[in-house]
């Protein structure tokens, strides 16, 4: 799709010109997109199963158990919210904590 080129371009437009001031900065903005990449996977993953789960659901004409995914979804997805933005706002010491040095 156009936001999937988009997001890939920028990506690579960003790490063009990191790569620019040495490769210390190159690896670390890698790193960081690599991690970005695994906690948007965790978000999105959730936000596809709900799609698939709710249209099953309407398509059988049960709204209720639509609603019920919802609901489940949203749970998650806030119990994972201070997971993510702690991974956010703390980038630099996940990082230290899982690559050596």
């Amino acid at each position: 799709s156009a936001s999937a080129l988009c997001r890939v371009t920028l990506h690579a437009t960003e790490l063009m010109f990191v790569g620019r001031l040495g490769s210390v900065y190159l690896a670390a903005v890698s790193m960081a997109q690599v991690w970005h990449g695994v906690l948007l996977t965790l978000v999105y993953g959730f936000a596809v199963a709900l799609r698939e789960l709710c249209a099953e659901a309407l398509r059988s004409d049960n709204q209720a158990q639509a609603g019920r995914f919802l609901q489940l979804t949203l749970l998650v997805l806030l119990l994972l919210c201070p997971l993510v933005i702690y991974s956010y706002l703390n980038t630099f010491e996940v990082l230290s904590a899982v690559l050596p040095s």
